[in-house]
Parts: C-alpha cells; structure tokens; sequence
C-alpha cells in the first residue's frame, strides 16, 4: 500500500465509511467492540498514523459542538446519605471546585445518590443512559477499599482519592506523602525533634497508606535514623495516647485528625506549652491550628478535567493505564506550636 495510509484507505480496506473508521480508532462506543478491534488491526497492519494537528482540530470542534448543546457530567455519591460528602466544609469546598470547573469547561452536572432507596447498579446505569449522560466521576467513599459495578464501556469515568479500590480509574487526589514530607520539614524547621505521628487505622486506608509510609520514609531515609512508633488505633483513646506520649517523650503530635488535640486538653497538656499539635489535614471551623491545608477545591476540579479529557478523546471504558494526578498542599502557621524546642532524639 502507498506511503500515508488515509482514513478513506482504511475505509475501504474494511468495507465501512470513513466516519466508521474515525470513531473505531477514537474507540467510540457506538462502534462495536468487534468492529474497533477489527479496524484497530489494520490500522496497525498498514501502518495507518493519526495527523495530530488534524486531531487536535477535531477535537476542538467536537468540543465547541458538545459545549453548545451543553453535555451533562454525572456526579456519583456513594455514601450512606444523599448530601454525602457536601455537607461537611471539606466536601463543600471539592464540590464548588466540580461545579465551577465543569462551568468553565462548558458541562453541566447532575448529582446522583448511588444508595438511594431502591437504587441498584442496574438501575443507575439505566439512569445515567436514559439522561445521556456519558462522564462520570465517582466521589470518595467514607470507608476505603470500595468496589463498584457499572456497566463502564459506555463511560469515560473518573474518581476522588483511593477509597475506591475497583476497579482502578483515574483518579485526583491530595498529595498525602508531599504532606506528611512538608509537615516534618516544617516542624524540625521550628526546632521539634520528637516528633510522633498518632492516627485512626480508617484514615490510613482511605490514603492507601500514604502518610505513615511517608513518615517512616522521612525518618529513614531522610533522618536516616528510626522514628517514635507510630500509634495507630482503631477508635482514639486517651490513656493509650497519653502512655505512648509520655514512654517516647513526644514534643509534638502530628496527625490527621483534631482528636488527639481535644484529648491532650482533656488530660491537662497544655498546647502548645508542654507539647505541641500541627494537623495533616486542616479544618476551618473545627480547630485553629499549624498544618498542612489540603486544596480539596484544586482536587476536584482535576478530578472533573479528567473526566471531559477522555469524553474529548472519546475514551470509554476502565483504562489500561490508570493515571493519578496529585495536588501539594500546603504549610500554615498556627497557635498550636511553639516558635523553638530542643531536645535529644
């Protein structure tokens, strides 16, 4: 065959219209499975190469097209109550960041509650169908490790940190290691040297674990020396966190979480006098603090880009290459901490 293989080409190769061609090579789904594979393999056979200034026009068109008859992303709560996630600050602050990026990228959203009385996976496929609504993005799910069934060729889908474990998306996410590296930095930076990280096992797996892997990295690797053990609990308690506090001699507790704060309080340590708090993931409104402050607006409104990049690419369907795109937070000042310590590791 001539050198600069056509979509007409192939086309007739296949015995199909080159519009055919173009959406089996775009892996649309309107064109059969069969068919896409079909038309992949002689594409590859002839040596067939997609002109990227052509597809990036045509991309810009179909997306001008799509912008103006204004498509419709469905945004997927899978908790236990219809509001979710929404209405809590954190929530709150992600979904705006959804709302004002599908805005500015010319979608509209739809929310659906996932455990809605009577909803079954069967039927939210037949509800996202029936809307024509063919991007997704899952939200996080209080508990880690979840796995959802949807009839996934016939979307172009993508989800909120790791608590959905199955299968595996796209995701955007928080930077949970950058954190955990920036607040020991930042510590040390203020003269803390026994620094002890405290935090609920539920909180390292809706991370994948991020943060103690981080901590214990930062201590080896970086301090190449060991760290105090970590105290991981199942529920907060305030005599284990007060016995561990006292046997490793900590100066500052680092974690996650306000409680272990509200319970150095409640024992009599004065914060940050006799010993200090920062937070891996500040609150405002729950506590005043030092910390790391999670841009949970900038992670939603990746999350959403992810999505419309594969309804412009038309990519449908589990990826074989899962991307993650992780935000940095960053550091705050706080009256949580003193200016200075020193002390012996």
């Amino acid at each position: 065959m001539k050198e600069g293989v056509t979509l007409r080409d192939l086309a007739a190769l296949a015995g199909c219209t080159h519009t055919t061609v173009s959406m089996a090579l775009r892996n649309h789904p309107r064109v059969s499975e069969k068919t896409r594979r079909r038309i992949q393999r002689l594409a590859e056979k002839h040596g067939y190469r997609r002109d990227p200034l052509l597809t990036t026009l045509m991309g810009r068109l179909r997306a001008g097209r799509r912008r103006r008859e204004t498509e419709t992303l469905g945004i997927i709560n899978y908790w236990d109550t219809e509001a979710g996630d929404r209405n809590t600050f954190l929530g709150k602050e992600q979904y705006e960041g959804i709302l004002e990026r599908a805005s500015v990228l010319g979608y509209r959203v739809d929310y659906l509650w996932a455990r809605e009385p009577g909803m079954t996976n069967k039927r939210l496929n037949r509800v996202l169908q029936a809307r024509g609504i063919r991007g997704i993005l899952l939200l996080s799910m209080f508990h880690a490790r979840g796995h959802i069934t949807l009839e996934w060729p016939k979307f172009a889908a993508a989800t909120i940190g790791y608590s959905i474990f199955k299968p595996e998306l796209h995701r955007a996410t928080y930077s949970h290691y950058h954190a955990m590296f920036l607040a020991m930095r930042s510590l040390r930076h203020r003269g803390y040297v026994r620094i002890g990280f405290a935090n609920l096992i539920a909180q390292e797996d809706v991370v994948n674990n991020a943060w103690l892997s981080a901590y214990l990295g930062y201590h080896y690797r970086v301090l190449n020396k060991p760290p105090i053990p970590p105290l991981l609990l199942d529920r907060w308690e305030e005599e284990r966190l007060g016995k561990w506090i006292a046997k490793h001699r900590v100066e500052v507790v680092l974690s996650s979480n306000p409680d272990p704060y509200f319970l150095m309080c409640k024992m009599g340590m004065r914060v940050p006098r006799d010993i200090g708090y920062a937070s891996l993931d500040c609150i405002p409104g729950i506590l005043d603090c030092a910390g790391i402050r999670q841009p949970r607006n900038r992670v939603g409104a990746k999350a959403i880009e992810l999505v419309v990049e594969q309804l412009e690419n038309q990519e449908f369907g589990i990826p074989k290459v899962p991307k993650v795109m992780t935000i940095n937070g960053f550091w705050q000042d706080g009256p949580t901490l003193n200016g200075s310590h020193s002390a012996d590791f």
